[in-house]
């Protein structure tokens, strides 16, 4: 499953247009036909999840009924896992809403469950959500210590993508404060972490941000030289957007 970011009554008639549309969607037709077909409780609770997940752009609220169906079936059978994973999906929402002070509150009692069973993998999922949380409303230091925390369960878990995600969040929670010193450097050990994995990708991007903090510091030689790492990575793999960036980068100088 997924992750490791209000209607008014003016658009009912959208909003029953779009919920219809849904409804003859194979993949939703797929898992309430799976769902008819379960009475196994933990089923049961994946494809709420599931369903959710589907409604999750097009109409968080949806989403959000679903996921606190799978919650309400997870207390009722005590499937504290499933409890855990509803609450937090349930937290993602309102963090992609602004609403943080809820977001807060769900990613809170997700990790206060997961701690309760010794789920590393949603421990370190909630703490970095709660970071994101915390960097987005100007907390910046629980926010160092949420992702920090983050880092810790991700490394038990082997999951260096998570680990790489995390030291750039540490360092755009630096940038944020305008210490450009920490921010580099932890931009760089979120690089040393992607080359390790061959993330091309994701190398272009960090060589990006570490470029402007270059240029931003006066240091443009080193600005000049991470803007061409960036766009040599993205002519190799044909990154048009990226390559658009780094030219107009370079030539700003």
């Amino acid at each position: 499953m997924k992750k490791i970011i209000t209607y008014s009554i003016l658009i009912i008639g959208a909003l029953t247009n779009n919920l219809v549309s849904f409804s003859q969607s194979p993949k939703l037709d797929s898992l309430w036909n799976e769902f008819n077909k379960t009475y196994n409780d933990t089923s049961r609770c994946n494809i709420y999840l599931e369903i959710g997940d589907f409604y999750e752009y097009h109409n968080p609220d949806s989403a959000i009924w679903y996921y606190k169906k799978c919650l309400q079936l997870a207390e009722t059978k005590k499937l504290k896992k499933k409890q855990s994973i509803s609450l937090r999906y349930i937290g993602i929402i309102y963090s992609t809403r602004g609403d943080h002070e809820n977001a807060i509150d769900y990613f809170n009692k997700s990790l206060n469950i997961s701690n309760k069973i010794l789920d590393k993998r949603e421990i370190s999922r909630c703490y970095n959500s709660l970071g994101i949380c915390y960097k987005d409303i100007g907390k910046y230091n629980k926010a160092i210590d949420c992702f920090l925390n983050a880092i810790f369960y991700f490394n038990e878990l082997g999951e260096k993508h998570a680990i790489s995600a995390c030291y750039n969040n540490i360092g755009i929670v630096y940038l944020d404060q305008g210490n450009f010193d920490l921010a580099i450097e932890h931009f760089l050990k979120a690089l040393k972490v992607q080359e390790e994995l061959g993330e091309k990708i994701l190398m272009s991007q960090t060589y990006l941000n570490i470029g402007l903090l270059h240029k931003n510091q006066g240091n443009l030689d080193k600005a000049i030289d991470y803007y061409l790492k960036t766009l040599q990575i993205s002519e190799e793999i044909g990154e048009k957007r990226q390559m658009a960036i780094s030219y107009i980068n370079v030539s700003s100088m």
